[in-house]
């Protein structure tokens, strides 16, 4: 009874076992919308070029930071002298082998500021980088949203394609059954032999349309296209138009990465206005040679220096530096509206598009319904002799229209909403919550180079950042 109850009990379950199994595996083929961009954050050629600029301008932080080190070197000389040398009663020559070792050890102790300047620019155009990188990273998974639903639309298109063929056709085949019978004329036959031509027509162009889909849905994700599907939700976006104007201003990348290029032409002034600086030195240096020349078997000397640099004039070299970077400091300025502008611009068309896209969406669906019904009663009419064949072939052509029209709003909309996600800065690996191993850090690496240059570096950077 006991082991009755056990096979009763696993028959019961092993169903749901299976079916679970069927999902689970289905799950695991299946490329979401979320799978497929965190393959492209993790993968495009593009993102892993900006990442490697942005480990170089941090290279550029520690070349700026070398300016205060001492400057060591070690310089050496080895030759061969003959020297002859004659008198009235005589002539003698001496041969020597001179070779020396030397050491100098130079040290910056006052530049007006300037090498501490070249330390905030080179930090400064850092950040611009990664805001550039936002920039990069918005625009990539961006493309690749727009790569997955094109897909996505190609796939549908097809579908409705076939079924359209599949209906013409068996119009077609009942055309020619009553043409047989003498019920219909032969140009009934020639009008629905001529729409299924244009019927094959479009599937050819819709399976065309699909393979060059899966073409750049490979470039722009990196992955074979397998089972992709509609994504329950779409992003979240602001409730209205003025939150996303506010938004935009505030979070837009390309706004943020201008703010950024005005900070370096603010930095870059700051220098050229130092340039006319006083510089303090010190240089020291010891020497030791071997058999220097036919007086000395041997020489050492020792030396210590300061140097002292004004610039009195440059020819107007400096006064020209300013005013060039004031004219690029207006610029940049300039260029913020500029890119405000643009960026709100574009966020309205996008917001109005989605609106518009809405309304579309509704009406195709009420088209859908309303060719369906028509449809309906033209071939029920067209079978009692009170429409044509032709009558039967429109109504079945617009009824197509009307589902391929419904697709393509359906996608616009999906793509509108991610566009206007890309233009408050949200098409993030970060913002998107996407399932990677690893978000890229752009301070690990800029952490690593401070903690090999040491800690005095690190205390200097964190003050220059501060002031």
């Amino acid at each position: 009874m006991f082991r009755l109850n056990i096979n009763n009990s696993f028959m019961l379950i092993f169903p749901i076992i299976i079916i679970a199994m069927i999902f689970t595996c289905a799950n695991i083929k299946a490329q979401s919308i979320n799978i497929s961009l965190a393959n492209a954050y993790s993968n495009h050629p593009l993102l892993f070029s900006e990442r490697i600029g942005d480990r170089v301008l941090s290279e550029d932080v520690a070349e700026a930071l070398s300016g205060w080190k001492p400057q060591v070197y070690v310089d050496g000389s080895m030759g061969k002298n003959i020297v002859t040398t004659k008198t009235s009663t005589a002539s003698k020559t001496d041969n020597n082998l001179p070779v020396s070792v030397g050491i100098v050890i130079s040290k910056k102790i006052y530049d007006g500021g300037k090498t501490n300047q070249n330390i905030k620019i080179a930090d400064t155009k850092l950040n611009a980088n990664i805001s550039k990188l936002a920039i990069i990273e918005n625009q990539v998974l961006l493309s690749a949203v727009k790569a997955y639903f094109n897909l996505l639309k190609e796939q549908d298109l097809l579908d409705v394609a076939i079924k359209n063929k599949d209906v013409i056709q068996r119009q077609l085949e009942a055309t020619k059954d009553r043409f047989d019978v003498g019920d219909l004329t032969i140009t009934d036959v020639s009008q629905a032999e001529a729409r299924l031509s244009d019927a094959n027509a479009n599937l050819v162009k819709a399976e065309a349309d699909l393979n060059s889909a899966k073409a750049v849905f490979f470039s722009d994700i990196g992955l074979e296209p397998d089972d992709v599907f509609y994504p329950e939700d779409m992003p979240v976006i602001p409730q209205n138009l003025q939150s996303l104007i506010d938004e935009v201003k505030k979070s837009n990348p390309n706004v943020i990465n201008a703010r950024k290029m005005k900070l370096i032409a603010e930095e870059e002034l700051k220098l050229a206005l130092k340039e006319m600086s006083l510089s303090v030195d010190i240089q020291a240096s010891a020497n030791q040679a071997w058999d220097p020349n036919t007086f000395f078997e041997e020489q050492r000397y020792f030396d210590v220096s300061a140097k002292i640099k004004m610039p009195l004039y440059k020819g107007g070299k400096d006064k020209a530096s300013i005013r060039k970077f004031r004219e690029k400091l207006n610029k940049s300025n300039a260029e913020i509206d500029d890119i405000l502008r643009k960026e709100a611009e574009k966020a309205m068309l996008i917001w109005n598009n989605i609106e518009s896209l809405n309304s579309q969406i509704a009406a195709f669906k009420s088209s859908i319904r309303a060719n369906e019904i028509a449809l309906d009663g033209v071939v029920q009419e067209e079978n009692v002799g009170a429409r044509t064949v032709i009558d039967v072939l429109d109504a079945e052509n617009e009824l197509f229209m009307a589902k391929a029209n419904l697709i393509r709003a359906n996608i616009n909309r999906y793509i509108a909403n991610y566009e206007l996600l890309e233009v408050i800065g949200g098409m993030t690996a970060r913002g998107l919550d996407l399932p990677v191993s690893s978000f890229y850090d752009s301070d690990e690496y800029y952490n690593k180079m401070k903690e090999l240059s040491g800690n005095n570096d690190m205390l200097l950077l964190n003050f220059l950042d501060n002031n």
